[in-house]
Parts: C-alpha cells; sequence; structure tokens
C-alpha cells in the first residue's frame, strides 16, 4: 500500500477485531517516534471494536521520547 492509503489504521482494526478482541497481547515495532504515536492514536480510535466485556485497552509506549510504563 502506498504512504497515506491506511495501513496502519487498516492492520490496527484487524489486529482489535481479531488477535485483541481474543485477549492477546500485541508487539508493535516501529522506527520512528512519529509512527509510535500514530499507531496508538489508531489503537484508541479502533477501541470501541472490542468486546463489551472488555473495558479497558493497555498500551504501553517504549521508545525515543518515550519512557517504559
Amino acid at each position: 500500500m502506498p504512504t497515506g492509503s491506511g495501513k496502519t489504521k487498516t492492520l490496527v482494526s484487524w489486529l482489535m477485531t481479531d488477535a485483541v478482541r481474543n485477549g492477546k497481547k500485541v508487539l508493535w515495532l516501529t522506527h520512528r517516534a512519529e509512527l509510535l504515536a500514530q499507531t496508538a492514536r489508531a489503537f484508541r480510535s479502533a477501541a470501541p471494536l472490542l468486546r463489551e466485556d472488555m473495558d479497558v485497552l493497555r498500551m504501553r509506549l517504549i521508545g525515543g521520547g518515550y519512557g517504559p510504563g
């Protein structure tokens, strides 16, 4: 997919409806802090895709500009 076509949003949506919704953890690796922040926003936006009994989406950002925890 070319730049700006929605790769992050597409993959996050798929992960939320498949892996995360079924209790699995996701490790997202990227080489730029901007991409990490973009992905975190995409996960927050996709939170309504979780099951009704899942009331919390937990994320931990580690990398340039972010600290552990």
